[in-house]
């Protein structure tokens, strides 16, 4: 849960073999545009959008911002596995990197 944060949600091309294209909620309807957000927006074309339940049912990747956690990449959502979590992971890599949070290993 996330009462302070944003999402990202990467939602299917439209056209046959485009990538996904990853958006947020607008702030007309209601969300804030975060520091993390805006941070996030500097690296990936991130649109706003209205998100309804049936956008998030088609999502194949989501992440949560926030000032505290940075980029939170997400698993599942509702039970169901996301089919490409994957693209979330680069920009939560980089949001660490770039403020000194990820270790060497």
């Amino acid at each position: 849960s996330c009462s302070m944060g944003n999402l990202i949600v990467w939602l299917p091309a439209s056209k046959k073999g485009g990538a996904p294209s990853p958006c947020t909620p607008s702030t007309s309807c209601g969300s804030r545009a975060g520091a993390v957000l805006g941070w996030a927006r500097s690296h990936l074309p991130i649109r706003e959008c209205e998100l309804r339940r049936s956008d998030l049912r088609r999502a194949v990747a989501l992440a949560v911002t926030n000032s505290r956690l940075g980029v939170m990449p997400v698993a599942s959502l509702d039970g169901r596995r996301l089919s490409t979590p994957s693209l979330a992971l680069p920009l939560a890599r980089d949001y660490l990197l770039r403020h000194g949070l990820l270790g060497s290993a």
